[in-house]
């Protein structure tokens, strides 16, 4: 999706989708998760994320509301963005100009103010349940705890983002400053919200 906002800035934030269609490696995607939706009505507005469900492209009218009858029917798009890459194949730039509106766009949807001076470092460490999280989870917190400890202003807070809302994460990666994401997602959210030149 960033490449799109990327897009979207450069053409002068006027163009906003009417429908979606949404590919990963060549199959259709009927749906996003609930955290890249929000995100994505914050940059667009709400109910602006209308996910097509490619259903008909036969029978020659071309209408994509009906059950599959020829799925080798091209299908002719009047004015349509597709985009083959994700951010790999953005420049820094572009993709820092992306991060700086969809952060802005997310504090706003969420009514998130960054005028508070941050005098501390705010270390946030999120974490998962399941199979994905950490086996030894008591052991990876007090490693953090002790090394927080070592510097002075630092705190640490220990969070589950499956037990928050979007606008919660929002707010709770505005307070803090310094965030080691456990997986490449997490990462990503670190990096569009906690902002430039910290940690």
């Amino acid at each position: 999706m960033v490449p799109f906002v990327s897009w979207y800035i450069k053409n002068g934030c006027q163009a906003v989708p009417d429908r979606w269609i949404l590919y990963h490696w060549g199959e259709l995607r009927m749906s996003i998760g609930p955290w890249l939706r929000c995100l994505m009505e914050a940059t667009f507005g709400e109910n602006r994320v209308n996910i097509e469900r490619v259903t008909e492209i036969g029978s020659g009218d071309h209408n994509l509301d009906s059950a599959v009858e020829d799925d080798s029917s091209p299908v002719c798009f009047e004015d349509s963005v597709v985009m083959r890459h994700n951010e790999g194949g953005m420049g820094k730039l572009r993709r820092l100009e992306a991060y700086d509106m969809l952060r802005c766009k997310a504090r706003i949807y969420c009514n998130v103010s960054n005028d508070e001076k941050i005098d501390k470092i705010g270390l946030t460490l999120f974490m998962r349940t399941g199979p994905r999280s950490f086996k030894n989870e008591s052991v990876v917190i007090k490693i953090f705890e002790k090394e927080c400890q070592k510097v002075q202003g630092c705190q640490l807070t220990v969070a589950y983002s499956s037990n928050l809302t979007f606008c919660e994460q929002v707010k709770l990666k505005e307070e803090h400053n310094c965030f080691p994401p456990p997986y490449t997602a997490e990462e990503l959210g670190g990096r569009l919200f906690i902002g430039i030149g910290v940690c």
